[in-house]
């Protein structure tokens, strides 16, 4: 009880300003305010784990977290064992001095204001967003995506690792360079203004619009099927 007590009044309380150097070696990020609790403690939202380790002194069983607040942040770092912020993805992954986690730590970059970016393959893939092109570098466990904010666009070559955003039809399948997937490249188009399309098998069919036929095509590698809008 005690401990939990502590912790509480740590979180509330322990408002300070930090200096954080993202890994790129740009100038340091003023925090906003980080915090110490203990591990198993709730996380509040839109804050991140930065540190994880014993620190004697503190009234922890075990692992004592530091946390910081994201808000007016664009870059931080972050302890695998947690969880990145609604509109944040993994830039890096690595080890970085002053950050010690008992895992991986990562490079958290913020989505807001971004319209393509980088991101590891084990971060989760904000909402709307596609998978545009797949690579390997040594700062990602796995492959790094290149991403896309698809808001605005009509056209769009994409992963087929992707997901397709609501209202995008799949219309060609195949490889178009400077693309470069881990598997096929699917050309995509948005319906908006359409009444008429003709889309790829693997497609699904948008809400309101039918199937009128079915045809071969070559963009498609197999069959296509024209779909009119009913409603």
């Amino acid at each position: 009880m005690r401990s939990r007590i502590v912790c509480t009044a740590l979180l509330i309380a322990a408002l300070v300003f930090v200096d954080i150097r993202p890994a790129d070696g740009s100038p340091a990020v003023r925090a906003v305010g980080s915090a110490y609790v203990c591990a198993g403690s709730p996380v509040p939202p839109g804050w991140v784990i930065s540190s994880a380790e014993k620190l004697i002194g503190r009234n922890c069983p075990g692992l004592t977290y530091r946390i910081e607040n994201s808000a007016g942040r664009s870059t931080m770092f972050m302890c695998n064992s947690g969880k990145a912020p609604a509109g944040w993805v993994i830039e890096s992954t690595g080890k970085f001095p002053g950050h010690p986690c008992p895992g991986p730590t990562y490079v958290i970059k913020s989505t807001a204001g971004q319209s393509a970016m980088y991101m590891c393959s084990v971060s989760k893939l904000p909402a709307g967003w596609v998978i545009e092109h797949t690579d390997r570098v040594p700062t990602c466990y796995g492959p790094r995506y290149r991403i896309r904010n698809p808001v605005g666009q009509t056209h769009l070559a994409i992963c087929s690792v992707s997901p397709l955003p609501a209202n995008w039809v799949i219309t060609g399948i195949g490889s178009f360079p400077p693309r470069s997937c881990y598997g096929p490249t699917y050309q995509i188009a948005h319906v908006a203004g359409k009444t008429t399309m003709s889309i790829c098998q693997r497609s699904p069919v948008p809400n309101g619009w039918v199937v009128v036929s079915w045809h071969d095509s070559r963009h498609c590698l197999g069959r296509a099927a024209s779909i009119r809008k009913m409603i």
